[in-house]
């Protein structure tokens, strides 16, 4: 479960992310798709940066693969997370 965007899971994708974590890190192939959004890494937790079409870890080097990437976004509603700053803003 993603407790700051309130979603649960699906079977496929919890074992996909745990296919993540339990791999090492491999190299992502170069995509032209931007998918936006913030994305943390299943692994450590870092925010992942998006780059050449991939959501890759800066700390530990692994990324979210098109397929998971896809089943979270289409299949997966994901409440809107604000930061701490958007809150303080708006309060």
């Amino acid at each position: 479960m993603c407790r700051n965007g309130a979603m649960e899971l699906s079977h496929a994708a919890h074992e996909a992310l745990w296919a993540v974590v339990d791999n090492d890190p491999a190299d992502a192939p170069a995509s032209s798709t931007r998918r936006g959004g913030q994305w943390h890494c299943p692994a450590d937790g870092t925010r992942m940066n998006e780059s050449r079409g991939q959501v890759c870890c800066p700390a530990c080097g692994r990324y979210l693969p098109h397929s998971l990437l896809y089943q979270l976004i289409e299949f997966h509603t994901h409440r809107t997370v604000h930061s701490a700053e958007e809150t303080h803003d708006s309060g």
